[in-house]
């Protein structure tokens, strides 16, 4: 017989025997007996089994219940904490904007309170343009040729006016390419000093004046030419009824002063000039008469003591910059730079201190020892080393540094003065000028043949002027 699949045993075979009736009734018995009692234990098991899952079910319902309620306790906390979390998010969120904001606002505001200074590269001359931290913009000079460089850096700085325009006096390697500036932009007012010049650079310049309807404030020491927050912009020369010998001497001489830091540019102003006006260091200078002798000297260099020197200059012939000029910078520790070989140098301002940068490296090289030394004097006869709007294939500065320009002595000067007064005497004859330069000429001397415009006067009207003769040609 087997029970849940088990089999029992066989018992061993016994030989068969006849066994009485009675022992067949025992036997019986005890088979049903032994079926009820199989059939009570698996009643029993049953009900344990059925007993067993119920109380499973009560439990796995209990559980469940128990875990619902928990998790509704639970999910109701964890919302809790999640909208306090979102609101905390939020907040920071609202906090780091606030920040950023405020960061972004104090870096635009710290950017915009400085002032750019740029000295653009024009060649042979000066071009100098001053951004101020409110949005005005000055320009000081801007040689024959350099407007469009000009007028591109002023487009790629957004400044689309020129509040001050200021010509520091009537040579073309300062004031050739202004009248196209006029015209390219627009400009609040002009400032020259009261220097006139007969040449067709400097009428186009007067005829662009007028016809843009503005009108000339001259320029004359203790005039204020710009003001505003933390800034100013005055002038320190010429005199104010002066009348000098030479237009170098005229040139407007403008003191920039940003918070802690000052600015000076000289034009061409010979060295008594800067001597009288100045009275104490600077921290930017533009040099004067692009590295000229005229300009600078030692005692100059000590007396202004400039922690940045810029050099506007081109390839020429005038024996530009001059190795006296850049040994008085370098003795003062002066940060030097020149346009020819930098590119156009930009100095920034935040009040404090001042950073210069350049568009190239490059090494100045002197193109003479000292050319234009005897025109270190207001109303010297000499030309100051010369001065020039246009270019020359005989540039200085080249990296040999062996194109050399003499200067003319003030003994060779003042005989050629003498010699040219004694010929005038007995005949009035006609000769030419060039925009730019000092002297007259006779028609077709060779200094004049890279000159585009020549203009022909009476050589006694010249000299009335303040020009003398050309040694060259010796009229």
């Amino acid at each position: 017989m087997s029970f849940w699949g088990i089999k029992k045993p066989a018992a061993s075979k016994q030989p068969k025997q006849k066994k009485a009736p009675g022992q067949k009734q025992g036997k019986k018995a005890q088979l049903l007996k032994d079926a009820l009692v199989g059939i009570c234990m698996c009643c029993l098991l049953a009900t344990a089994i059925s007993v067993t899952m119920g109380c499973a079910e009560v439990d796995s319902s209990d559980d469940s219940s128990d875990e619902a309620q928990t998790e509704v306790v639970d999910t109701s906390g964890d919302a809790s904490s999640e909208q306090a979390d979102a609101q905390d998010d939020a907040k920071e969120a609202s906090e780091s904007k606030a920040k950023a904001t405020t960061s972004s606002s104090q870096s635009k505001q710290a950017k915009s309170e400085k002032l750019l200074v740029k000295f653009v590269d024009v060649g042979q001359g000066d071009a100098s343009l001053i951004e101020f931290p409110d949005g005005k913009t000055m320009l000081i000079d801007t040689a024959d040729g350099g407007s469009s460089e000009v007028v591109s850096t002023l487009r790629a700085d957004k400044r689309t006016k020129i509040d001050y325009l200021v010509a520091t006096h009537p040579d073309a390697d300062h004031i050739g390419g202004l009248a196209s500036v006029i015209t390219s932009v627009k400009v609040a007012s002009v400032w020259m000093p009261k220097a006139t010049s007969s040449t067709k650079t400097y009428q186009n310049l007067l005829e662009t004046i007028d016809s843009q309807g503005l009108s000339i404030n001259t320029c004359y020491a203790g005039r204020k030419i710009a003001s505003g927050k933390n800034y100013t912009a005055e002038l320190l020369w010429p005199e104010k009824s002066a009348k000098y010998f030479n237009s170098n001497d005229y040139s407007a001489v403008v003191k920039l002063t940003y918070g802690k830091n000052t600015f000076l540019f000289t034009g061409d102003a010979p060295v008594e000039a800067e001597s009288q006006c100045v009275s104490a260091s600077v921290d930017v200078l533009k040099v004067s008469h692009h590295g000229s002798a005229s300009g600078t000297n030692a005692s100059l260099a000590k007396k202004l003591s400039p922690k940045i020197a810029v050099l506007s200059y081109g390839k020429n012939s005038y024996g530009h910059p001059t190795q006296v000029v850049l040994d008085a910078l370098n003795s003062v520790d002066a940060q030097v730079f020149g346009t020819y070989v930098n590119g156009t140098v930009t100095v920034t301002s935040d009040g404090t201190k001042v950073k210069a940068s350049a568009e190239k490296k490059g090494k100045i090289v002197a193109a003479s020892k000292n050319a234009g030394a005897s025109s270190q004097q207001l109303n010297s006869s000499g030309a100051g080393g010369g001065s020039s709007g246009k270019t020359s294939s005989k540039g200085s500065s080249d990296s040999s540094g062996s194109n050399k320009a003499s200067s003319k002595s003030s003994a060779s000067s003042a005989k050629s003065s003498s010699s040219s007064s004694s010929k005038s005497s007995n005949s009035d004859e006609t000769v030419v000028i060039t925009p730019t330069g000092s002297k007259y000429h006779l028609e077709g001397c060779r200094t004049t043949k890279r000159s585009s415009h020549l203009t022909k006067m009476k050589k006694s009207k010249a000299e009335a002027q303040g020009y003398t003769a050309c040694a060259v040609c010796n009229p």
